[in-house]
């Protein structure tokens, strides 16, 4: 590791724990009630999002290497053909990425962790994983696309988004009772998941943004695998971060539009 690493990395846990604790014990994401979700669409706000990123970290390259900044996210559930239930996600109307399971001998949702690395990319302007999905790597400068985009970054991204969701997972339960995604484990944030995903992010791009980014991003990625679960899979999300919503909108009233 490059003396550079182990410096941005020292900071970045000093940063995250003085994030963190003017937060207190927890961080607190406003009101993320997810349950329920009405027979029209309706608008989530973002979690607690600062001000948008303008302009975009990749604005500089050409617009086939860009994150996206907004569109409709769409969820197709299925079955494959062990039984388990599947999730097919369409960006405009698009594939991105394989049919995906739980890969877990018990139904979780994690087969909707693809919001996770969305809302990386919306709030953070960062995610390898998204980039790689999309075919968006920034394949005009090889030092960016070796170093930002490649293995070592997706390796890490799916890390935070695996360790977002275990110690999401076990608030809900603990909190709800039994019930995963219940409503009531979204008003708070272990503070250990920000400044954990801050210190493994911070050899990269992302290095500089601040912990109360990154708590505004994991939120709307929970709330948003939260809508998809509780809705069964057939769901869409419309997002835009120049307005700073993520509108759920569900297959009945998506189809309308």
């Amino acid at each position: 590791m490059k003396s550079t690493d182990i410096h941005r990395g020292a900071h970045a846990r000093a940063d995250a724990r003085a994030g963190v604790a003017a937060h207190g014990a927890a961080v607190t994401c406003g009101d993320a009630s997810v349950g329920g979700l009405p027979d029209d669409g309706t608008c989530l706000p973002l979690a607690e999002t600062p001000e948008a990123l303008t302009p975009a970290p990749d604005a500089a390259f050409p617009a086939e290497e860009r994150l996206p900044r907004s569109g409709r996210l769409r969820f197709v559930a299925g079955t494959d053909a062990n039984g388990m239930v599947t999730n097919t996600t369409l960006l405009d109307g698009r594939q991105i990425g394989g049919v995906l399971t739980d890969a877990c001998s018990q139904a979780d949702g994690y087969r909707f962790h693809d919001c996770l690395h969305l809302a990386f990319a919306l709030i953070l302007g960062w995610s390898p994983v998204t980039r790689a999905l999309l075919r968006a790597k920034r394949r005009s400068s090889p030092v960016v696309d070796a170093t930002e985009d490649g293995g070592r970054a997706i390796a890490v991204e799916e890390g935070v988004a695996a360790l977002v969701f275990a110690h999401q997972a076990a608030e809900s339960l603990f909190l709800s009772g039994g019930s995963l995604w219940s409503a009531d484990a979204f008003t708070h944030l272990n503070p250990i998941v920000v400044e954990t995903a801050v210190i493994m992010t911070s050899p990269f791009e992302v290095a500089n943004r601040t912990p109360q980014q990154w708590a505004a991003a994991i939120v709307t990625g929970l709330r948003a695998m939260a809508a998809a679960a509780t809705a069964g899979g057939d769901l869409e999300l419309e997002f835009d971060v120049a307005l700073n919503k993520w509108t759920v909108l569900p297959v009945a009233a998506a189809a309308k539009t």
